[in-house]
């Protein structure tokens, strides 16, 4: 199982590029629906990811925002940190407006940092989620 499950716009995929080489080099996996191989069926292996998902980033953009899948993943994460204390942490890498369900979470502004940063803040989350569960309030 990889350390977070990653939902995003395949037109941003460009620009989390540069993300995905920070946080490989820092041991941090991620899960996208780029691990599905050729073949296999995705719909399986993306229910797969979601349910056993520990921190859920949510690559907010306007293409993300606006996709159906966005919508259901975003869903997804939101019901799991309710009830079983999954992490999420929207990562806004475009400018956009944080969803009202959203706003209750600390996020991310990839737009005024460095990958490496963006990286460490993402790990930092990924190691407090193996130590202990998030606390409900």
């Amino acid at each position: 199982m990889a350390d977070i499950f990653l939902s995003y716009s395949h037109h941003d995929g460009e620009s989390l590029k540069n993300i995905f080489g920070a946080l490989a080099e820092r041991g941090v996996s991620v899960w996208s629906d780029q691990e599905i191989r050729a073949g296999n069926e995705w719909m399986p292996e993306i229910e797969k990811a979601l349910a056993e998902a520990k921190v859920f980033v949510l690559c907010l953009s306007p293409s993300f925002l606006a996709s159906d899948w966005a919508q259901l993943e975003i869903g997804v994460a939101l019901s799991r940190s309710r009830d079983s204390g999954v992490r999420v942490i929207p990562l806004i890498l475009r400018e956009s407006v944080v969803p009202h369900a959203l706003k209750r979470f600390q996020w991310v502004d990839a737009r005024k940092m460095l990958p490496n940063e963006v990286a460490a803040a993402i790990q930092k989350v990924v190691e407090e989620s193996k130590l202990k569960p998030f606390a409900h309030p």
